[in-house]
């Protein structure tokens, strides 16, 4: 018995893995995406530090902005001969696979239901990889942040907190991958504190404050030492300054996180039904009337509801309000729960009538989910279309043409040496080119022109533009639009250096509405 129980279990592990890698090679090959530059863009330049001594000069990694130990991590992908993004996203959806696997043990271990915990695990790594929240994957680091937060509340079950280092480093890690899980670390703290009283809770705390600690200053060290402590600092406490959507008034962000809330609602209709049927739980089964059965639960609504602090400190987007998703589990696991519970009850009398119950259950969730595999297959259709560029790095196809960031890398390559520098709005065709910024406070001119006053970030530009004279100057359209007039000094350097343009866009995948404007000293080639 308790072989064929061992062999179940690898079975659930080995179909949740492969599940979630088969809904990830759907999306594997696609056109990049906006995000996931800002990460391959750091990743690249973190390996051109280490490697290279690129804007590195007094460290080992470039000394600029927030830790990004996600990119720190991975940015050995460099070193392949394949394209940067494609190892970002292979690697991102082993991380997915593996948080699909402990969010079935973590489950597991609290239901002590291995079906339940499988199906619920099944359910919520469907919904939680659907293109609308991944796009094509490694999009940012909640996935990663995701799988050590499981991590953490699996060990801190299984050692049923008698071992709390390796739990506590375990939920630093999502912490420092992903800062906002800083509320969500909160949570649990709680959590063990009414599972194993104050004396844990606050040994908990201190380890995971040591670990957060730790990496903050490792990170630091490799910046440059106390000047990279101290940038880590100085970086977050600019956010606030980066992007004006996080001063959006509370009535506009409310009406955006709606909207998002409904789109989503249409998205992921196959997980409310069981979800709301787990969250009845505490009613329909009296075993979880205790408060130590009930842990679970307020630890899942918990979750579930400190996942939004992003959503409400910065403008709410899909992918922000999918993290929502991660205190559902137990409450589908509960659903399932009660949901076999009744089919079995009906077996007894009735096994013609249980098999009804089990196909409308198949069924049923078959007709929430057309929307879903709808949005997949067209995913799956731009990944074959775009293969040959994005898997086979073929940059003479036809279909370059098709996608709005490879278009513009396409002329940059074409129209540039690999030492040449460029001057660029946004970070995706750093990677997709090889080529560099000035110097890595100007890699995105439009974060850059954010973060300063306007005179000085022109007379900054002007300057790299008269006396460096990069090969390419990308001006993205919106960001000419949102910044004008203070862009005025800029667009006359411009005119006076540079002899022609290319206009790439609007209408190109995935973002059918940008357009950018790439400035030449010549005319294309």
């Amino acid at each position: 018995m308790h072989q064929l129980a061992k062999t179940n279990h690898t079975l659930a592990v080995a179909v949740l893995f492969l599940w979630t890698l088969g809904i990830r090679a759907a999306l594997l090959g696609q056109a990049p995406f906006a995000d996931e530059g800002h990460y391959a863009a750091a990743s690249y330049f973190q390996f051109l530090g280490y490697t290279q001594g690129v804007f590195a000069e007094n460290s080992i990694i470039p000394n600029f902005g927030i830790i990004e130990i996600y990119s720190l991590l991975f940015s050995w992908v460099y070193l392949l001969p394949i394209n940067g993004y494609i190892s970002l996203r292979v690697i991102d959806a082993v991380i997915a696979g593996l948080t699909t696997i402990m969010m079935f043990k973590y489950l597991y271990i609290v239901s002590r239901q291995q079906l339940a915990a499988c199906l619920a695990a099944l359910l919520l790594a469907t919904a939680i990889n659907h293109p609308l929240f991944i796009e094509a994957g490694a999009r940012n680091p909640i996935p990663a942040a995701t799988c050590l937060l499981f991590c953490s509340l699996y060990l801190l079950e299984r050692q049923r907190g008698k071992k709390l280092l390796p739990a506590a480093l375990c939920l630093a890690g999502a912490v420092l991958v992903r800062e906002p899980f800083v509320a969500i670390a909160g949570v649990v703290v709680l959590h063990v504190f009414h599972q194993y009283k104050l004396r844990s809770a606050v040994l908990f705390s201190l380890y995971g404050l040591a670990g957060c600690l730790a990496g903050f200053l490792l990170v630091g060290l490799l910046k440059g030492g106390l000047a990279g402590i101290s940038t880590n600092f100085l970086s977050y406490f600019q956010f606030t300054q980066l992007d004006a959507s996080v001063n959006l008034d509370f009535r506009a962000r409310l009406a955006l996180a709606a909207s998002q809330a409904a789109e989503m609602s249409t998205a992921l209709g196959f997980c409310l039904p069981i979800v709301l049927l787990g969250l009845l739980a505490p009613l329909l089964t009296p075993a979880l009337r205790t408060p130590r059965a009930l842990a679970p639960y307020w630890l899942g609504i918990g979750i579930a509801l400190a996942s939004l602090l992003e959503a409400a400190i910065k403008k709410p987007y899909p992918y922000h309000l999918a993290q929502f998703l991660i205190g559902l589990g137990i409450f589908a696991c509960y659903g399932f729960q009660i949901l076999i519970a009744w089919i079995r009850a009906i077996r007894q009398s009735s096994p013609a009538a249980a098999l009804l119950c089990v196909t409308a259950v198949f069924v049923g969730h078959g007709l929430l989910a057309t929307d879903y595999a709808r949005v997949l297959r067209y995913a799956a259709a731009w990944t074959i279309h775009f293969a040959p560029v994005m898997i086979f790095n073929d940059w003479n196809s036809p279909v370059v043409k098709d996608s709005y960031f490879l278009s513009v890398a396409s002329i940059v390559k074409n129209n540039s040496r690999q030492d040449d520098v460029i001057l660029s709005t946004f970070y995706n065709v750093y990677p997709l080119t090889h080529r560099l910024p000035p110097n890595r406070d100007i890699a995105s001119v439009a974060v850059f022109q954010r973060q300063q006053a306007s005179e000085s970030a022109n007379r900054s530009i002007i300057q790299i533009i008269n006396e460096q004279q990069p090969a390419v100057f990308i001006q993205e359209v919106s960001e000419l639009q949102r910044l004008r007039p203070a862009t005025g000094p800029v667009e006359i350097a411009v005119a006076a250096n540079y002899s022609s343009a290319v206009d790439v866009g609007p209408g190109l995948f995935p973002y059918r509405k940008f357009s950018a404007k790439v400035h030449l000293h010549a005319l294309p080639h």
